[in-house]
């Protein structure tokens, strides 16, 4: 398949796809990210460089490329940095085929709070992180907007995509404040995390959200 990775940053995510076989393309808007995911990709040796390509660009950009031309779009922690999410994810939609799918993951504006009183802090500190949806982050140097489960879906339902799944992700591990799991219960932590992440229920405390949305045929 093709898949765009928009935001690909240090390329992790788009050299594991390349590995799994998939051709894809790397967008991201700092020249700088994309050396280091070329290099990240060099070292996963010549058939992962040889399905990777890098372009320098926005998502918002993406409108002005020659029509569909991807499987899959992916935008991970992405639409928080963007000044309008819903037309990034048109333009991640304007991007696909026909059929095809995008995933969308971002913070979970509604963990914070959670994540805060459990590590302490008052009850002023929790109560104004209910009400902010705006937060100071030293990645770019500047500010980030947390999104709500049904506000992320709702950026793919205005953008003429159908939802196929919306999951949570990271519903426990970072609200555990002791040790690090160890070694041999690494994998079943992993499984418990991916089985809560499917519960409706769960969405609201997990650290971020997934939505995953396909281009109606």
């Amino acid at each position: 398949m093709r898949i765009l990775d928009a935001g690909a940053g240090t390329g992790r995510l788009a050299v594991r796809l390349s590995i799994l076989g998939h051709r894809v393309r790397a967008l991201d808007p700092s020249p700088r990210m994309l050396v280091l995911a070329q290099a990240h990709a060099a070292a996963a040796g010549p058939a992962v460089e040889e399905r990777l390509t890098y372009a320098a660009g926005t998502i918002e950009g993406l409108r002005s490329q020659k029509g569909p031309c991807y499987d899959i779009a992916v935008a991970h922690h992405v639409l928080e940095y963007v000044p309008d999410p819903v037309a990034a994810v048109r333009a991640l939609a304007a991007s696909l085929r026909t059929g095809g799918h995008v995933s969308l993951v971002t913070a979970n504006r509604l963990a914070r709070p959670l994540r805060l009183a459990s590590q302490g802090q008052g009850p002023e500190d929790v109560r104004a992180s209910m009400e902010e949806r705006r937060f100071r982050t030293e990645l770019f140097g500047g500010w980030r907007t947390e999104y709500t489960p049904l506000e992320l879906e709702s950026f793919s339902s205005m953008a003429g995509l159908a939802t196929v799944a919306l999951r949570g992700v990271g519903v426990f591990a970072n609200l555990q404040t002791g040790p690090d799991p160890a070694p041999e219960d690494e994998a079943l932590w992993l499984q418990v995390e991916l089985d809560a992440g499917r519960v409706p229920e769960y969405l609201g405390s997990a650290s971020y959200i997934q939505c995953i949305a396909r281009k109606p045929v």
